[in-house]
């Protein structure tokens, strides 16, 4: 393979080179808390799917943001399918594990609110759309965004597996080299958040690293990878090598997996 090819292939890579610290390591910052549900949804239901979250879901998110008792939340349709047959996703996050649960709990609250009736045929219509479900508790090991009312955009990330007992070496060199970009494109708007996360309840590989960003438009996420280019442009040959071989070293080999959705709804605090 040329050189060409090799640095065009690190450049489009570089965006997702966020290496993370073992589960087992103590945060060095206060962690948020991140319920995920994926769905699968028939095609003839995905416009009905996004009609009932801003009819029943999102005034519950919007009151409880307002509050101040989430971080932020979000829901969107996955763009790139996988075998596994997710169609939707929707999160939120909070600083504790008690308030990420209380979403739970708001959104229970607001259905018992309802007539019986009323609940029992949104209870149907629930039950006939989503043929597949699956949550995630995540716990953040770097979280930063920026206030964003309610919009729209992208979600852009990558799930990596850590060898065992190699998190913090990674993470000093993530640190070093990745989070200065990333700081930069949240400070000039180019994202609204990012976040490097584990599983805080472990239903696969603990080593593994949930590492994504939002941006507002598609045009934003061409520049996260520009931005990316031109600090890579910049670093001196023993830099280059931290990146690409040092991080590498610390990563199960062939376990990346990328995952990007399209946002019906964003918000963070």
């Amino acid at each position: 393979m040329s050189k060409r090819m090799c640095f065009s292939l690190a450049v489009l890579c570089l965006p997702l080179l966020m290496p993370v610290m073992a589960s087992t390591q103590q945060p060095t910052e206060p962690p948020v808390f991140t319920r995920v549900a994926v769905w699968q949804v028939p095609r003839t239901q995905w416009e009905a799917t996004v009609e009932a979250f801003n009819r029943d879901s999102r005034p519950v998110l919007e009151r409880l943001l307002a509050e101040g008792k989430i971080i932020s939340s979000g829901n969107g349709e996955i763009v790139i399918h996988g075998e596994e047959g997710w169609t939707h996703v929707d999160w939120a996050q909070a600083s504790s594990l008690a308030a990420a649960q209380g979403v739970v709990d708001a959104f229970q609250a607001a259905a018992r609110a309802l007539p019986e009736a009323e609940r029992q045929r949104r209870g149907a219509e629930f039950a006939a759309r989503v043929t597949k479900h699956r949550d995630f508790l995540l716990r953040s090991l770097v979280h930063r965004g920026r206030t964003a009312g309610r919009t729209t955009g992208y979600l852009w990330g990558t799930v990596r597996e850590m060898k065992p007992g190699r998190g913090d070496e990674w993470l000093d060199l993530w640190k070093k080299y990745i989070q200065p970009v990333y700081d930069e494109l949240l400070a000039n708007g180019t994202i609204l958040a990012y976040e490097v996360s584990v599983q805080h309840f472990v239903s696969d590989s603990p080593n593994l690293r949930y590492i994504w960003y939002v941006a507002p438009n598609l045009e934003a996420i061409d520049k996260v990878r520009e931005t990316f280019a031109a600090s890579f442009q910049k670093r001196s040959a023993e830099e280059r090598q931290a990146i690409f071989t040092d991080l590498g070293e610390n990563e199960v080999p062939a376990s990346v997996r990328n995952f990007f959705d399209r946002l019906v709804n964003f918000a963070h605090k």
